[in-house]
């Protein structure tokens, strides 16, 4: 079946991940070598879950589940900082301080990899991606959908 969205969806990736791969190249430049492996990882698996999702194959929407998973969570503690974004961010994050608690919204086009451990952060944030969010909530309707119709047949 030729779905725009699900076609739309898998771009996203495809883009996300080219981008991403620039971004690990970066950290690779500040002799992170652990930490750049895990993003050009992240973001090879975004290319492949969205070149695999285009053809519609099973596997693409399994592996679209886990790119999306992992750009859900937006944490910055005192010991540890973790957000990832291949291709979209629209995130609600809570920011606190000695002094002060705000809400943010974060939106971001591209892809984005903060990976960090910490003596001493002078804030907390916790917050989450609702875009991948919406993308999963889709992908699984989708399926359920198409699973149904072949069941009517």
């Amino acid at each position: 079946m030729n779905n725009k969205v699900i076609k739309f969806i898998s771009l996203i990736q495809i883009i996300g991940g080219v981008l991403g791969i620039l971004i690990s190249f970066q950290f690779l430049s500040l002799h992170i070598l652990p930490i750049s492996l895990l993003i050009l990882i992240i973001f090879v698996l975004s290319i492949i879950a969205g070149i695999y999702l285009w053809q519609e194959k099973n596997i693409g929407y399994w592996l679209t589940y886990i790119v999306q998973v992992l750009q859900v969570p937006y944490v910055v503690t005192n010991i540890i900082s973790y957000s990832i974004v291949s291709g979209l961010q629209l995130a609600f994050i809570i920011v606190s301080s000695s002094q002060i608690l705000n809400l943010n919204t974060n939106f971001w086009i591209g892809s984005n990899a903060n990976f960090g451990i910490y003596n001493e952060v002078p804030f907390s944030a916790l917050g989450f991606n609702i875009v991948p969010v919406i993308i999963i909530l889709y992908l699984v309707n989708y399926q359920l959908k198409q699973k149904r119709q072949k069941e009517e047949k």
